[in-house]
């Protein structure tokens, strides 16, 4: 009897000692999942705040200009950004940059391919964090202040595209020129330099593709040359049955038989002479 006593009371100790382990040990657990918890917790709102900052941060150094067209910047009628197709596009709620298209659309991981309702939510979400369409709201301006400060200069003293940005428009890349302004200039012209306006460019999403398909214009580009050899044919003929011989440069030309030569295309075209800025 002794010993089934002795017995039942071991067999108790050691159920109790086993409990009292199993909920030491449960309770060890639960304190690591709280530091851990903690731990995610901690890091998720160092990373929220880091992008938020980044976020409220990643206009700085990019002005915000205004309207570039009024009277003072090139003594013509003023036209607001709403009448400006370009700026148009920006905010078009049925556009294509508001939805995507194309390789926009296209997330791959690996070989799984995200379906249309999932990438067109990521699309959203990418414009957003990059602050579209503001931020090529604020460079489009900024590149049509620098092409108006060359309004009031005549053709034939327009300077050379300080430099060429190259923006890919299908297939290709467009070169979009950006000119070196004087003191004279509209303050707007001159706050950033042509280089800085061209890196801000690059960087932008919606800019790029709204500037990029008017300028894609290898057919005007190339009416432009033709009717420059075309002008500077005639006065070369001018010149041989007047004088006897040709003229030893187009420079020669001006003057007597030309006012002018017209403008040369090929710094759109690209010379290799112009530094260019690229994504």
């Amino acid at each position: 009897m002794l010993a089934r006593d002795n017995a039942a009371a071991s067999a108790s100790a050691l159920s109790n000692d086993g409990s009292s382990k199993l909920i030491r040990l449960l309770r060890k657990r639960l304190r690591q999942l709280a530091l851990a918890a903690a731990v995610l917790v901690f890091v998720l709102a160092v990373a929220a705040g880091g992008v938020a900052v980044w976020w409220l941060t990643s206009l700085n150094g990019l002005p915000d200009i205004g309207d570039p067209f009024d009277v003072s910047a090139f003594r013509a009628i003023r036209i607001p950004d709403e009448q400006l197709e370009i700026m148009q596009l920006l905010d078009d709620p049925n556009g294509y940059l508001q939805h995507g298209q194309g390789l926009d659309l296209l997330y791959r991981f690996g070989d799984m391919q995200l379906p249309p309702d999932a990438a067109a939510r990521v699309y959203a979400v990418r414009r957003f964090l990059i602050r579209e369409p503001e931020r090529s709201r604020r460079v489009l301006r900024l590149v049509f202040a620098n092409w108006l400060a060359q309004s009031e200069i005549p053709p034939e003293r327009w300077p050379k595209p300080a430099v060429k940005v190259l923006v890919p428009v299908l297939n290709e890349k467009v070169g979009v020129p950006l000119y070196p302004v004087g003191p004279e200039a509209a303050d707007g012209a001159r706050v950033r330099s042509p280089r800085q306006i061209g890196e801000w460019l690059v960087a932008t999403h919606d800019g790029r593709r709204v500037l990029g398909s008017p300028l894609r214009a290898p057919v005007r580009l190339e009416e432009r040359r033709t009717y420059r050899d075309l002008v500077i044919l005639l006065a070369s003929e001018l010149y041989r049955r007047e004088r006897g011989g040709e003229a030893a440069t187009d420079e020669a030309l001006v003057g007597t038989y030309l006012k002018r030569l017209p403008a040369d295309p090929s710094d759109e075209l690209g010379d290799g002479t112009i530094p260019t800025i690229s994504d």
